[in-house]
């Protein structure tokens, strides 16, 4: 039998501050002003991202280094900060993985009205190059191996992401416009610790995206590294076909949709990005259960039969859509202003 560890969660604390007071006192991160950590003063260049739970601004170090900082206000009811998991995931990456498909952890530091995180800076997120022009299928399936690399190693280090999605991948920027970057670790939680799993508990809140979660997410059912693929299977199609139940809002909706997709219209799903392999790999993640360890030889296996199955016989080599089309194509993407992880604030689940 697996040996599995429990962890308890704390209960949540009452709130003390009314909403509203909170709001007020946040400041506002103009441009030209600066921000601290306890060693060293950051100008604000501009502010690249913001949403309910915080903000992402681009910012510049006193030797002129161009970085992120990524603000998390502080909870009134007191809850530990998601950005203390993102740093703890972070070090640990850098200590085990050489891995390139991680930003670099820099700094931190904590304020009366919020925390702060400093990494290097990448290019736009994929959700945010989607909505302008879809990927073209080879592009997607070399997004989906890049991906494969990088969650593998998060897996490695005994964690899950549990928000995979297209914000959640950024490109590089100038050089690295070919690599893909894993970010927003938010709600990753810690899966396994030695040899030992996480003891699975029996109902779970939703974690992630309703449009991208696992069907375990959907039943409420603890999360493992299958469920991870999962989200990316339906990431690598939002960014090519798009999904068939991206209106919906309602989670049984939803959940029905994803379950239509295992018995029916499997073809018009994975149109032009390898139907044979595809629904290869979605029969084998269905079939893991919580215990099960993923083959991370056989995923790399089936992203290359599905690039052979759409004609390209070296997946590796092919330019994506940005490359090709030039960094000038890629609208909101400058060299002094670029998009990071902004998308990655929307926190969806506790």
């Amino acid at each position: 039998m697996t040996a599995t560890w429990k962890v308890n969660t704390p209960a949540r604390k009452s709130p003390n501050t009314s909403f509203s007071s909170v709001v007020d006192s946040r400041p506002q991160f103009a441009e030209g002003t600066f921000i601290e950590s306890k060693a060293v003063r950051y100008m604000i260049r501009s502010k690249i991202g913001e949403s309910h739970y915080g903000v992402v601004l681009a910012v510049e170090n006193e030797r002129g280094n161009r970085l992120a900082i990524k603000i998390e206000w502080r909870d009134p009811n007191d809850v530990e900060p998601k950005l203390s998991v993102e740093i703890m995931l972070l070090r640990a990456l850098r200590q085990s993985s050489f891995s390139p498909h991680f930003i670099d952890y820099i700094d931190r530091s904590s304020k009366p009205t919020f925390h702060m995180m400093v990494t290097s800076l990448v290019g736009l997120s994929l959700d945010r190059i989607a909505r302008e022009k879809l990927l073209s299928h080879c592009s997607a399936l070399k997004v989906m191996q890049q991906a494969h690399e990088a969650i593998r190693e998060v897996h490695r280090i005994g964690y899950i992401h549990r928000d995979v999605r297209p914000s959640c991948f950024c490109i590089g920027l100038r050089s690295k416009k070919n690599l893909i970057y894993l970010v927003n670790f938010g709600n990753a939680a810690i899966y396994q610790k030695g040899r030992k799993l996480r003891e699975p508990r029996n109902v779970v809140p939703m974690k992630g995206h309703l449009t991208y979660a696992s069907l375990s997410s959907h039943n409420r059912k603890e999360q493992a590294p299958r469920d991870d693929y999962e989200m990316l299977i339906y990431t690598i199609v939002d960014l090519c076909n798009t999904l068939p139940w991206k209106s919906l809002k309602r989670s049984d909706e939803v959940r029905m949709r994803k379950e239509d997709i295992r018995t029916t219209n499997r073809a018009k799903f994975f149109d032009k990005l390898g139907v044979k392999a595809m629904s290869q790999l979605l029969d084998y993640l269905d079939g893991l259960s919580y215990f099960d360890a993923i083959d991370e030889d056989f995923i790399a296996k089936i992203i290359n039969e599905a690039a052979n199955e759409i004609g390209q016989h070296d997946i590796k080599s092919v330019l994506f859509d940005w490359e090709v089309a030039g960094e000038g194509a890629l609208k909101g993407s400058t060299h002094s202003e670029p998009t990071s992880s902004a998308e990655a604030l929307d926190n969806t689940s506790a």
